[in-house]
């Protein structure tokens, strides 16, 4: 199975549709690697993404980073737990559970887009292009 990339947000243009006030046109980008893993990366928006990995409550900024089925996610307003995220990132790809192969419901895979080269294993940003 390839990497595969969506886009997270409240435009009719993003895979990941969040039709919420809160959550920037393109809020942020969602990475699953070839092993399954899940890497998300803020888009750099005023309206931000944010990670709850703690029982504690508190959100801390997320700029780019690995997150965990038992984590929570908030993209602006709109939180959201990690491993319902993975369902919506599947039913995105239409093809069954993240992690096994399969396109984009007929659509060929998207490349990433930005200004940004990533590691090709892990969708990791290693180096910002200007």
């Amino acid at each position: 199975m390839t990497r595969k990339t969506l886009q997270i947000g409240r435009s009719q243009h993003a895979d990941i549709v969040i039709a919420d006030a809160g959550v920037a046109a393109l809020n942020a980008e969602l990475v699953v690697t070839s092993d399954g893993r899940i890497f998300v990366t803020d888009r750099g928006g005023e309206e931000g993404t944010y990670l709850r990995a703690s029982a504690d409550g508190e959100w801390a900024p997320l700029r780019q980073g690995f997150v965990d089925d038992d984590e929570e996610l908030r993209f602006g307003a709109f939180a959201i737990p990690v491993a319902a995220l993975r369902r919506r990132a599947a039913e995105a790809m239409d093809d069954g559970p993240v992690g096994q192969g399969g396109g984009y419901g007929g659509r060929p895979v998207q490349q990433i887009r930005g200004a940004v080269e990533r590691d090709p294993a892990t969708g990791e940003i290693v180096k910002r292009k200007f």
